[in-house]
């Protein structure tokens, strides 16, 4: 892999396909990406949506999952984990925000197709995705903060959600203000979790983007992710059949954030594996304190560069291990086991503030070039901490891992 012999990851289960793809990846990201970067910058049209068209069509990885029978390749497995998390660290080293994207995408394609009783909504996703010729966006729209949004909403463990009524075989949804966690003015689909009313149960259900009473609002302005273009959308008696069902219940909700931490794990380590090649061609050439004094040989920073390996090593073992799990149902339990969901949380609340940590020292390094567009770090530090800002509360989620560990009732 990539940077093995410098920052080793777990070995097992990774097969030499992943390999060969990551290497395609890396030249992908060159093409694409890097001989562009400095006269497109971070222009949506001109340079991002062609890169995930040359992603994911291209190179195949929309149709990846989806069954033969509807014309993909029929991939989704619990192994897949290590291609994700090996595909996710070479793609975000072009570009983080297109492979936060993907993340988000194929942690609902691989929560619905992996489910214990996958439900209809899945020929739905495998027809978009194998069917289009331009790249697919999926947005999920997670549960907000009490007091966010309006309409006829539901509470789920101290958040809201939209309530869905049973109408005509499907749902009825009426929603204001709901905050998308990625895409919300250029999704092809929304994937919302509701609380189906009269069941008590969490269900996910797709909405077209042309859905009649679905209403996007003005573009997020936004730190980072910019392929990620983002805005509230709110529903209003939007009509759902029920072949638009993705997941129902609790546990295959969580298993659908097992994905998707995986991803966002293995997002913020290939953002610092794209650093670690920026602050090491820099101490390999800057001379501080005078001639022959290498700013990779001066005590002071050579400390502070091998707590940013250190970071990298240990972002990539932790992603590697969390791939493991989620690849091996059979040992650990699934997706959406108390295990690994509680695994999966508590390994993305040290993953994603180790590379916002790595990331400002990196920053500190090399001061106000750090800051200068040209040398490409400052998007790297801005993507991640708009990863960290999308993933939510994180004084939230130790209360959930303090419920996990301790059957903690504190919130």
């Amino acid at each position: 892999m990539i940077h093995a012999e410098v920052f080793p990851g777990l070995k097992a289960g990774v097969q030499e396909s992943d390999l060969t793809l990551a290497r395609g990846l890396r030249d992908w990201a060159q093409a694409e990406l890097a001989g562009k970067r400095l006269e497109l910058k971070e222009d949506y049209q001109g340079l991002l949506r062609p890169a995930m068209r040359s992603l994911l069509l291209d190179i195949g990885l929309q149709r990846a999952l989806w069954p033969e029978s509807r014309g993909g390749d029929g991939l989704a497995s619990p192994e897949l984990a290590h291609t994700v998390a090996v595909a996710l660290q070479e793609i975000a080293r072009g570009d983080v925000g297109i492979a936060w994207l993907l993340a988000v995408d194929l942690a609902v394609g691989l929560a619905a197709l992996i489910s214990p009783a996958p439900e209809s909504g899945t020929n739905m996703l495998a027809d978009l995705h194998c069917s289009s010729e331009e790249a697919v966006v999926v947005s999920l729209v997670p549960p907000g903060l009490e007091g966010e949004g309006g309409g006829r909403l539901a509470s789920l463990r101290g958040k809201v959600l939209p309530l869905a009524s049973p109408e005509d075989g499907g749902w009825a949804l009426e929603a204001d203000g709901l905050r998308p966690l990625n895409s919300g003015a250029d999704a092809d689909l929304f994937c919302v979790l509701c609380l189906e009313e009269g069941s008590g149960d969490p269900i996910l259900l797709a909405v077209p983007k042309d859905a009649p009473g679905l209403k996007r609002g003005d573009p997020i302005l936004k730190t980072g992710l910019a392929a990620s273009r983002n805005a509230d959308i709110s529903l209003h008696n939007v009509i759902i059949p029920g072949e638009n069902l993705l997941l129902r219940g609790e546990t295959a909700w969580r298993g659908l954030l097992s994905w998707l931490w995986l991803g966002s794990c293995a997002a913020c380590t290939g953002a610092l594996l794209a650093a670690y090649e920026i602050i090491k061609e820099w101490g390999d050439t800057r001379v501080i304190k005078g001639r022959d004094s290498i700013f990779k040989d001066n005590p002071l920073t050579a400390s502070l560069m091998a707590d940013i390996g250190t970071d990298v090593l240990v972002c990539r073992l932790l992603t590697s291990a969390l791939a493991q799990m989620l690849a091996a149902p059979e040992e650990y339990g699934g997706a959406g086991s108390d295990a690994v969901h509680g695994a999966a949380l508590a390994l993305a609340t040290r993953v994603v503030p180790a590379a916002e940590q790595a990331l400002d020292h990196t920053m500190e390094l090399m001061a106000s070039a750090g800051y200068a567009k040209e040398w490409q770090l400052e998007r790297y530090w801005r993507d991640v901490k708009t990863v960290a800002v999308s993933l939510g509360n994180r004084e939230l989620a130790r209360m959930e891992l303090a419920r996990h560990y301790y059957d903690s009732n504190a919130v």
